[in-house]
């Protein structure tokens, strides 16, 4: 998996230090043309700025559509220094979409992109996006916009 970096992300296990490497991102080994988006931590600065809410909708509603799904829950480093900024559980970030509920946290979304491209980003972007004004590269929101609707 390639990576797309809005200035301060991090790296993480998923992403090679060499962005232009595939690595391995679940049981089906690796996935080619795809680049990491929002793998944020509390250490490192990111990109903030205003996200439409349209687009917000959309990022909800990939949520429960996860692929690559862990048994267990990554918690977000933010929500543990203010537990008043968003709801909250201890195994996860709870979001309710079309009479549904899910905990953000343990798996991922795909968005696809231009050229064959495609987005690969954490469930808890949504988190990033909507509590701590994540606002993330460009080319993933323009993907955003290209999409058809899955609200």
């Amino acid at each position: 998996m390639k990576r797309l970096r809005s200035r301060g992300e991090r790296t993480t296990r998923r992403v090679s230090a060499r962005s232009s490497i595939p690595t391995p991102t679940g049981p089906g080994g690796t996935e080619p043309d795809t680049l990491a988006v929002g793998w944020l931590d509390e250490h490192h600065e990111f990109t903030k700025g205003a996200f439409p809410e349209h687009l917000l909708k959309r990022v909800l509603a990939l949520c429960f559509t996860p692929v690559n799904q862990t048994r267990g829950y990554h918690l977000s480093p933010f929500l543990l220094r203010d537990a008043h900024t968003a709801p909250s559980t201890t195994l996860g970030y709870l979001v309710e979409h079309g009479g549904r509920t899910r905990l953000l946290g343990s798996a991922e979304i795909r968005v696809p992109g231009a050229a064959h491209v495609r987005y690969a980003a954490p469930d808890l972007i949504f988190h990033y996006i909507k509590d701590c004004s994540y606002l993330p590269p460009r080319e993933f929101v323009d993907a955003l916009e290209r999409m058809r609707h899955v609200d």
